[in-house]
């Protein structure tokens, strides 16, 4: 077979995608509706090796991922290719670093709000509180590049309230009772655990991108990651009789990065077998609930003594060089 019979290398991409990482995701993110968000917002691109497609999916996998650096993302795309009658593409990360810089964040945003609303839709009665959705708001905190497009300075004072006072429009009694409100607020906790869910389990705490348009996108690759995460721990909840909220978000990420390789690798007939092993898998060990559950906010482990790094890098090794 010469070069030129077999597909090219972005088809051969999206094929692997679309049958990994992008399979248990189907349902939430499934390609046409990434092409129909493409068409949308009237992105236009060459065809190059990183098309939008690629370079999404490739970002997806990238915040999803332990090792979040652009060259070990470089290097799955490189595996996936080897054993294709194709050419390999260069080491080098700066074509999918500038395929990242080019994805709109129109693209992201869309996708993400898209995959919350579709999440949505997917909650039966049953897991209403009173037969209503309830929207929990939070704020929070991230570590990024201390370049000077970004370098800012935020000065946030802590505090802890010994009591509380609840105030409500909700004044049918019979439709929402006290014990009710008063549970509805004790699960705002829950936006605690997604926000660290978000920051430790999946990483978000320190973001790598140097310019507030790529951390933008970084921001929202991680909130849409985190969504098809959960459609997942919901698909495994759902057909397994288990709680969704009470499967563990960092086990599933665990395990859908085990299935990856076997479901990108066996025939179309056994993958939807494999699949529904990785759900199996997920709801095998449910998280307990734990509602009287109080932790103090302290550090087990001693930090090293070094000093923080007050001016640039640069600045401190020429001061090395001269002592």
């Amino acid at each position: 077979m010469s070069r030129s019979s077999v597909p090219n290398r972005t088809e051969i991409l999206k094929l692997k995608f679309t049958q990994s990482i992008g399979l248990p995701f189907q349902k939430l993110l499934p390609e046409s509706q990434i092409e129909q968000a493409i068409k949308e917002l009237s992105i236009k691109y060459r065809h190059r090796l990183f098309d939008p497609f690629v370079t999404l999916w490739a970002f997806l996998s990238q915040v999803l991922d332990v090792d979040k650096s652009c060259h070990n993302t470089v290097s799955r795309v490189i595996a996936w290719l080897a054993t294709e009658n194709v050419e390999i593409p260069s080491t080098d990360t700066s074509a999918y670093c500038q395929a990242r810089k080019r994805l709109p964040e129109q693209l992201l945003q869309k996708l993400f709000e898209e995959s919350g609303e579709s999440l949505e839709i997917m909650v039966t009665p049953e897991h209403l509180w009173c037969g209503r959705h309830v929207q929990v708001i939070d704020c929070s905190t991230v570590s990024m590049p201390d370049t000077l497009e970004i370098s800012y300075l935020i000065n946030i004072s802590g505090f802890r309230t010994q009591s509380v006072s609840l105030i409500t429009t909700l004044l049918d009694t019979d439709a929402f009772p006290t014990h009710a409100l008063t549970q509805l607020y004790r699960d705002r906790w829950d936006v605690e655990l997604d926000l660290k869910h978000l920051k430790t389990t999946l990483g978000m705490d320190m973001l790598r991108s140097k310019t507030p348009a790529m951390i933008r996108k970084e921001i929202y690759a991680f909130l849409l990651a985190y969504n098809l995460l959960r459609s997942l721990m919901w698909d495994a909840g759902t057909t397994y009789g288990t709680p969704p909220l009470r499967l563990s978000l960092q086990g599933t990420r665990h395990h859908l990065r085990h299935f990856l390789p076997q479901l990108k690798s066996v025939p179309s007939p056994q993958r939807d077998c494999v699949y529904s092993t990785l759900l199996k898998v997920i709801v095998h060990k449910a998280v307990p609930k734990r509602p009287q559950r109080v932790e103090p906010r302290v550090k087990k482990r001693r930090p090293k003594t070094y000093p923080y790094m007050s001016v640039p890098r640069s600045f401190l090794r020429k001061k090395l060089m001269v002592a």
